[in-house]
């Protein structure tokens, strides 16, 4: 038998903990207390460094009259003087353009900073220069419990200005422009936050090392992707007065999956999709009573009301209280056309974005399962309870068969249900194209985005490591793949090699980010990797194990912290370990 050489690393999380300043949080308990020579030097901070540069990690949060920071609103903080961030009455339809706009900026995973000014880059052209502005800051929310720190009033000339105010520690500021110069429009080539030095105070990006590898990244490539989608979808929806079956439901799972894992989710983008949905509905049912589009309007209630609920209890204004009304009677729709045997039946496929029972049940599930949650009706259970049952014996045929028996199992199967799930996760591995991404059907030119990110997504679901080389290798096709330029499409994926015969950026888009979001939090994961030598010579067996000691791991985790609950895994891990490994 052929030994096997085991590589383990457990990283609990690197989170940023806040500002660090004297009377420092401890180390967690039983960490070895760190030891400061004596004459080594702390950091020198840098002059004038501006930390809401896109680059290192800075974005624009919200703009106003959009959701998020829409097409442009990136063009404030890309470090390019051209193309400028520029709004104009013809844009807004309104005789003069409206006042305050305003502009809201955090920093590098919403990290605090301690910031002395905000510069505005005026451009060559100043006839849309604002004229006066104010400077608020918050360190809780970006739409909530800000205080004014400056006012200034602007000169009508091109190049910087800057609003000084005292140090403020903060983790949104809002650049709110009273007036401006003309009445038809608003014209900036850049703004920039200037951090400040303070005693006892630690520069955000000596905090935060890993900024250093976020232009670029997997996580930079879903937030890009999240901003343009939550713009675009609400813009077709208005524009086309019209339910789309995937349009609002699965960008709405896409922010509910992106704000379990900290990314920038705009709030009343999820309003807006939720309250079409529901301005969509009759009785609980889309489209014209159709089976599959119900489905999918149900799981996009579900995942609305899951964010609200969430925003909700964490004080966000604007969260309404959660109608159980809608996802009770949109869930009985769906048990109505439930089969016998437990499936959602399709009534009207649509390549690939409807196809197959595999995906409307797996999608039915979502708005089950949350109805079984919030009624003591047993019905709901049993309905979700025959759906996975359907799931995990029948035999997948196509691609997206394959995605969705992998997630609905993962999510809601038992355990013996998940272990069937890994033949199906080979056979998708070996369907991986030399590309790095796979295809929509076999028949396809090549690979696409659809495909690529609905894989990413199942295998992390089902547990697949980010860093062995197969994933990785999808990731780097969709990055490839993605609208880099300083343009409004920026961000977005286009539709490539899809047999849709209504083929567009949505659904490459949506999937695209699901599966990096899905894949990548705020912190970097650990990985368990196994990798068996081919030969005679007899392999070394060796362990090195790394734990994350810094303060940040006494944060809670469930009923525990961090720090504890990597002990009790750690543990778990040396006890099970062959007496022959050596352990480092």
């Amino acid at each position: 038998m052929k030994k096997a050489i085991i590589g383990v690393v457990i990283l609990a999380a690197l989170a940023g903990s806040a500002c660090s300043k004297k009377g420092e949080e401890p180390s967690p308990a039983g960490a070895p207390a760190a030891e400061t020579p004596a004459l080594v030097a702390k950091p020198t901070p840098l002059a004038d460094v501006n930390v809401a540069a896109a680059d290192m990690g800075g974005a624009v949060e919200d703009l106003t009259g959009n959701y998020g920071p829409g097409f442009t609103g990136r063009r404030l903080v890309d470090g390019l003087l051209v193309p400028t961030w520029k709004v104009a009455v013809a844009w807004v339809d309104q005789e003069d353009l409206p006042y305050p706009q305003e502009a809201i900026i955090s920093f590098f995973e919403r990290q605090p900073a301690l910031i002395k000014a905000l510069t505005i880059v005026l451009p060559e052209k100043v006839a849309g220069a604002p004229k006066d502005v104010e400077v608020w800051t918050s360190m809780d929310s970006p739409i909530e419990r800000l205080a004014k720190v400056a006012s200034a009033t602007l000169e009508a000339k091109p190049g910087e200005q800057t609003v000084s105010f005292p140090p403020v520690e903060a983790r949104f500021v809002k650049l709110r422009v009273v007036s401006g110069a003309s009445p038809d429009e608003l014209e900036i080539a850049e703004v920039r936050v200037i951090e400040a030095a303070g005693s006892g105070y630690t520069p955000l990006f000596v905090r935060a090392p890993l900024v250093k590898f976020w232009k670029g990244s997997p996580r930079e490539a879903a937030q890009r992707g999240l901003d343009w989608l939550q713009q675009a979808a609400q813009d077709w929806a208005t524009k086309n007065n019209c339910f789309g079956c995937h349009v609002q439901s699965q960008v709405l799972m896409g922010q509910a999956i992106a704000l379990k894992q900290g990314y920038r989710v705009n709030l009343r983008s999820v309003h807006a999709l939720d309250d079409w949905l529901r301005l969509q509905t009759s009785s609980g049912t889309w489209f014209a009573d159709s089976n599959s589009a119900t489905v999918f309007g149900a799981m996009g209630v579900a995942y609305a009301a899951d964010i609200l609920g969430m925003a909700s209890d964490k004080g966000m204004p604007g969260a309404h209280p959660l109608s159980e009304g809608l996802l009770i009677e949109s869930a009985n729709r769906l048990l109505e056309r439930q089969t016998r045997d437990g499936a959602l039946p399709v009534d009207s496929p649509e390549p690939p974005i409807i196809q197959g029972q595999f995906m409307t049940t797996a999608d039915g599930l979502v708005s089950i399962r949350r109805a079984a949650a919030h009624s003591s009706d047993p019905k709901y259970a049993q309905a979700a309870e025959r759906a996975v049952t359907w799931i995990a014996s029948h035999e997948p045929e196509t691609n997206q068969d394959k995605i969705f028996k992998i997630i609905a199992l993962m999510h809601y199967g038992t355990p013996e249900q998940k272990r069937t799930d890994w033949s199906v996760v080979e056979e998708l591995a070996a369907e991986q194209q030399p590309d790095g991404g796979w295809k929509e059907v076999a028949t396809a030119d090549g690979s696409n985005t659809i495909a690529t990110g609905q894989v990413l997504y199942a295998f992390k679901e089902a547990g697949v490591s980010i860093h062995s080389p197969m994933f990785r290798r999808g990731v780097d096709f969709l990055l490839q793949h993605q609208v880099n330029e300083p343009v409004p499409d920026n961000g977005m994926w286009n539709a490539i090699n899809t047999e849709s015969k209504r083929p567009s950026a949505f659904a490459h888009t949506m999937w695209a980010v699901i599966g990096l979001a899905g894949a990548y939090g705020p912190e970097p994961t650990g990985a368990l990797q196994i990798v068996r030598q081919q030969g005679d010579r007899p392999p070394s067996r060796n362990l090195e194990i790394v734990l994350d000691v810094s303060g940040s791991m006494n944060t809670r985790l469930g009923s525990s912290t961090r720090w504890k609950t990597a002990l009790e895994v750690l543990k778990e891990v040396v006890d099970a370990l062959p007496e022959d490994l050596k352990v480092g």
